[in-house]
């Protein structure tokens, strides 16, 4: 009985320690591919997303520096003020997705092993 809830928890370890990683992982550990591309697209995206508002800010602050002369920090973080509500909904999104990818890959191991231990799901998974 105890190697049997061993390996249980080593599964539900590996699911979570899966999703930290990166969201979607733990999806691909718990053979669901197609929520874990899901999950790895809203992230993926999000991280475009986030670098090009952040480089577009830089970007303008540059032309600034430019024009006006000066240092550039100053009109970075003047152009960054701009985008702040952008920057917090996109990684309010990313840390969304991120926490729900972990909790779904750990609940699917949870489910999987009780359905396992119940003699509903075969050796595959499914």
């Amino acid at each position: 009985m105890q190697v049997g809830y061993r390996k249980m928890e080593k599964r539900f370890v590996s699911a979570i320690l899966s999703g930290f990683v990166f969201p979607g992982a733990g999806q691909f550990y718990n053979n669901q591919p197609a929520k874990g591309v899901i999950y790895v697209l809203l992230t993926v995206l999000s991280i475009i997303v986030l670098v090009f508002v952040i480089a577009r800010d830089l970007y303008r602050a540059l032309e600034n520096v430019g024009v006006a002369g000066g240092g550039l920090w100053d009109p970075f973080w003047a152009e960054l003020g701009g985008s702040r509500g952008s920057i917090t909904i996109l990684l309010i999104i990313l840390a969304i997705s991120w926490a729900v990818g972990i909790v779904d890959a750990y609940m699917v191991a949870q489910d999987r092993e009780d359905r396992k231990r119940a003699g509903t799901i075969s050796r595959r998974g499914r």
